[in-house]
């Protein structure tokens, strides 16, 4: 994939979907919970409505408070009617229960509790419901006063934002002083920030801290190692990509040298891969896959995947001569032709690209083998494998040809 960072967010377990269904739990929370069960509920609001309607108090305080009119339908059928009517309007009201105002709903209840307004001249004259939305919005401007909420009105009515936002932070009220600090300017409200955390200490303030200001090295080195995943999810999600793959290594290399668990090892190995470090990768697959010939196959393949991946990111990655990425690369050439696969294994050596001493001894070796080596003299010593021994190769004279079981002359001569 061109842009391999969101496939790798989904493998540490972080999705949108996943994150939505959550935070509208939260945001939105459902009606009943689901541990009521709605027979019992319904049950128990019937068992209160009843004994609020067989409570006496209850029933003459309700009647003298609510009356429900009776449509006048003529003299006959007024008569006939009225009564069952008005019985029938009023046993519903008392099953109703009363239920205390709260909050800010405590000012409206008793302005319509009132008979009367002050400033209306007659008792029974209804109090205007524009006139109660009124009161109810209005507010008073405390600035008289020592008090910090005075000092701070003060400050706002002068445009002293920067005393303002002091005052509030000596005080404690953080939102109060973002939200001035915002009305104060850029350079403000990067102080204000500044001061806020320097203030709070606690994780979640200090890994806010380290996102606002886009410390990407704090978190992969300050964090526990413990918070591997989000660490490294917190890399993948807003690291830039000159930073983000030397992160992923280093955070590697902590997972390797503090963690000791198993599961840190593979923690690790995950942090290679997203960095693309082939050698880094190849150490740790060793470490924990073994030397068996099985376990190079498997070493290789993952070696070679992750680089064509490097390759599609336009990101060349070359081989160091003498690594231990190039030892495990020749000694899988090496099974390669020792099984008679002469062609895929100078196919795959040529792929690589090595450059060392030792992978141009071995494609020397096969094309040897192959009957492909023309008049060459290689640029290195020859270790014999039988004895040890180190000899210069020498310089073959033209059309030589190696002759099997017999001894090797030049061509036309007798």
């Amino acid at each position: 994939q061109q842009n391999p960072r969101p496939r790798f967010l989904e493998l540490l377990g972080y999705t949108d979907r996943d994150l939505r269904e959550k935070a509208d739990h939260l945001i939105r929370p459902p009606l009943l919970s689901p541990g009521v069960d709605p027979k019992e509920l319904s049950e128990k609001m019937q068992a209160l409505l009843r004994e609020k309607s067989q409570s006496p108090s209850s029933r003459s305080s309700s009647t003298q408070e609510i009356r429900a009119p009776v449509p006048d339908l003529g003299q006959g059928a007024g008569s006939l009617f009225a009564n069952e009517q008005s019985d029938f309007f009023s046993n519903q009201f008392e099953q109703i229960p009363e239920a205390p105002p709260q909050g800010s709903n405590q000012e409206l209840a008793n302005l319509l509790s009132e008979p009367s307004h002050p400033s209306n001249k007659h008792s029974n004259q209804e109090i205007p419901l524009g006139e109660i939305t009124q009161q109810l919005q209005q507010f008073m401007i405390q600035a008289e006063d020592s008090s910090p909420e005075g000092l701070v009105t003060r400050a706002v009515l002068l445009a002293d934002y920067d005393t303002a936002v002091d005052l509030c932070l000596q005080q404690q009220k953080f939102p109060e002083a973002l939200i001035l600090a915002t009305a104060g300017g850029k350079e403000l409200y990067r102080l204000t920030l500044e001061k806020f955390f320097r203030r709070s200490r606690d994780p979640f303030s200090r890994f806010l801290s380290h996102v606002v200001w886009k410390q990407w090295g704090e978190i992969a080195n300050s964090c526990t190692i413990a918070s591997w995943r989000e660490v490294l999810a917190t890399l993948i999600t807003y690291a830039p990509p000159e930073e983000f793959f030397q992160l992923c290594g280093q955070l590697g290399e902590r997972l390797t040298r503090e963690g000791g668990a198993p599961e840190y090892t593979q923690a690790a190995l995950l942090c290679y891969i997203c960095s693309g470090d082939l050698e880094r990768l190849a150490h740790s697959l060793q470490l924990t896959e073994g030397d068996a010939s099985d376990s190079v196959v498997r070493i290789v393949e993952k070696v070679v995947l992750l680089r064509l991946s490097i390759e599609q990111q336009s990101r060349p990655e070359q081989i160091r001569a003498e690594s231990l990425l190039e030892k495990v690369l020749l000694d899988y050439i090496q099974m390669l032709t020792s099984q008679g696969q002469l062609v895929s294994a100078l196919l795959f050596l040529e792929r690589l690209q090595l450059r060392s001493p030792a992978s141009q001894l071995m494609d020397y070796r096969i094309r040897e083998c192959l009957g492909a080596q023309q008049q060459h003299t290689p640029p290195f010593r020859v270790v014999s494998v039988s004895t040890g021994r180190i000899s210069q190769a020498r310089v073959q004279p033209q059309g030589y040809r190696p002759v099997r079981g017999s001894q090797q002359t030049p061509t036309g001569s007798q």
